[in-house]
């Protein structure tokens, strides 16, 4: 009994969670992106911090563009 109630409990929490999701994000343009590695320099980071970005920046760009390019694809075969 104690692991259907837990099962039910994360049933309902899934459900709440999902009734509050914003389905209307926008998400940064490739450009936006691109000046932020840009000015990166221009910040006053310590090492490792303006590194961890670069790299979360970085991965931010390559999902962007494998975004357009699953449009593009999608597009070619409508």
């Amino acid at each position: 009994m104690p692991i259907l109630r837990a099962l039910i409990l994360a049933c309902l929490c899934g459900l709440c969670l999902n009734v509050y999701a914003d389905t209307e994000v926008t998400l940064p343009s490739i450009e936006e992106v691109q000046q932020s590695i840009e000015g990166l320099a221009d910040r006053k980071l310590p090492e490792a911090d303006q590194k961890a970005l670069l790299a979360v920046l970085e991965s931010t760009l390559k999902n962007l563009q494998g975004i357009d390019e699953a449009k593009q694809q999608l597009l070619a075969l409508e």
